[in-house]
């Protein structure tokens, strides 16, 4: 990750340098959450990437929709998307991203499920505002060819029991966090792993 301007540099002054290991873990975990929840961090909209084989990884902007701290984290999507189909090849994923002003970089790292007819995909359509579901709403596919700009709304609409079809919840249960934050008394960074039962964290030469 290349350094940022010094002027930049004096912004995140007033962020904590964490000296231990297990400082650096309740700080990412509780990042997340924050992303989710207030959505006034960069875990709000991190970039998810999945890493289907044929065709090589994707990447797109999702929304971080919940976290369960300490194990996964979850965004919603329709099942007719290419990421769906991509995950079922192939259920290693990374969540990334850079939270400029801090200056640090984060990386979760593990296995997606897909959730679409139970408790779990449920409970999300049923906890969501009526303005993040418009999207599933519509009867084309996503990705689908157009004759020019769209949005969801311009788009043949379909009933609620066919937009509920169209949802998907993916969760990714994470095995690995890559973390680096450039901090104006020196740059540092470490991982962590899960070991099956507890995170073991490990300083990093940045």
């Amino acid at each position: 990750m290349s350094k940022p301007d010094d002027d930049l540099l004096e912004t995140s002054e007033s962020t904590p340098r964490y000296t231990s290991l297990d400082e650096v873990l309740a700080h990412l975990w509780s990042y997340a959450a924050r992303g989710a929840r207030y959505r006034d961090n960069a875990m709000a909209t991190p970039i998810f990437v999945s890493t289907a084989v044929e065709g090589g990884p994707s990447a797109r902007t999702v929304v971080l929709r919940e976290v369960e701290e300490g194990r996964a984290l979850l965004c919603h999507t329709d099942r007719r998307s290419r990421k769906v189909a991509e995950l079922a090849e192939e259920p290693r994923s990374i969540w990334v991203t850079y939270d400029r002003q801090e200056h640090q970089q984060f990386q979760f790292i593990g296995r997606s499920s897909v959730h679409t007819d139970d408790d779990v995909a449920d409970r999300m359509w049923a906890e969501e505002s009526p303005d993040e579901l418009v999207f599933y709403f519509k009867r084309s596919r996503p990705s689908e060819g157009a004759a020019g700009p769209t949005s969801a709304q311009d788009f043949e609409s379909v009933s609620e029991d066919e937009a509920r079809g169209n949802f998907a919840v993916v969760r990714t249960e994470i095995e690995a966090i890559m973390w680096q934050h450039v901090h104006p008394e020196g740059e540092y960074r470490a991982r962590f792993e899960w070991d099956g039962g507890r995170w073991v964290g490990t300083w990093l030469i940045p």
